[in-house]
């Protein structure tokens, strides 16, 4: 029977974090922190993924001309590194320790707040590769028309950069009923 030789694992984990958010001058600041913990706690099963520790911390403010500006870095750091094995065996092989990535958004209403212009990017640190995003969103009561495009870019075998070439444009519109 060709089924019997199918073997699906799981990896479960369990996850606990605290959120925190507050005013600070005109800066809106916000901040996460989660443990994932899953069942390898010695972090030497190749078969599971390590434990790790996942973090986010950003802020929005309007900056000038009435352009909004929010940024944010996150990521995660995996524990035991030390006893992930160097081997196709092991889920982790060859992956960092740390994932980091900026994420950055200006945007600006115009039209009574009809139409937005956004420029979105995103940046891996240790991948130094990146995704830019521009937009314009126009909206009407329930109707929302955008134009929008991503552009990758920056080391080929990083986790956006091997995306190179996948730059894409994108029309869409929406209604709300």
């Amino acid at each position: 029977d060709p089924l019997s030789a199918v073997h699906v694992d799981y990896n479960r984990f369990h996850q606990i974090g605290a959120d925190y958010a507050s005013v600070f001058g005109k800066f809106n600041v916000r901040a996460e922190l989660a443990a994932n913990i899953t069942e390898d706690l010695s972090g030497d099963d190749g078969e599971v993924y390590n434990p790790s520790i996942a973090w986010s911390v950003g802020f929005d403010r309007d900056v000038f001309a009435a352009i909004n500006l929010n940024a944010q870095a996150g990521g995660s750091v995996r524990l035991m590194d030390g006893e992930v094995a160097d081997s196709v065996s092991d889920t982790e092989a060859g992956e960092d320790m740390t994932h980091t990535t900026l994420t950055m958004k200006l945007s600006r209403k115009f039209m009574k707040d009809e139409l937005t212009l956004e420029l979105a990017g995103l940046y891996g640190i240790e991948d130094a590769d990146f995704l830019v995003m521009p937009s314009v969103v126009w909206s009407k009561g329930d109707v929302e028309v955008e134009l929008a495009g991503g552009i990758f870019g920056g080391d080929e075998d990083g986790e956006l950069g091997h995306f190179d070439d996948n730059d894409y444009a994108s029309l869409s519109m929406t209604y709300t009923f």
